[in-house]
């Protein structure tokens, strides 16, 4: 799905759901990525959000990220990031909110 420079897909990997995110989420979007993440967990008890394509995230991409794990723990669910780079990964870093998700280099490493 393509709207607002958003795009998501969803991949089985091993005993991972993959959700990979592509473009943007900020205040337009966020919304959407916030159903498509939320969508994908309920199927799901091990849930990755791929990062790798993702250019920029905004304070409401991060609040996304902070409800979709808060569901995740609720439903005893596994949530975690991985491919995080550029932009993303400083913003992640620089608010504190990189050390309250696991994060992984790429699927590859998911264990």
């Amino acid at each position: 799905m393509m709207e607002n420079n958003f795009e998501s897909t969803v991949e089985q990997k091993d005993s991972w759901i993959v959700l990979s995110f592509k473009g943007r989420i900020d205040g337009v979007n966020a919304s959407q990525a916030e159903t498509a993440a939320v969508d994908t967990l309920k199927n799901a008890n091990k849930l990755a959000i791929d990062m790798g394509e993702l250019k920029y995230l905004s304070s409401a991409g991060l609040r996304v990220f902070l409800r979709v794990e808060q569901i995740a723990s609720e439903a005893g669910k596994k949530f975690v990031f991985c491919g995080m780079r550029g932009s993303v990964k400083d913003i992640l870093r620089e608010s504190g909110m990189i050390m309250l998700f696991e994060n992984y280099e790429t699927e590859d490493d998911l264990p």
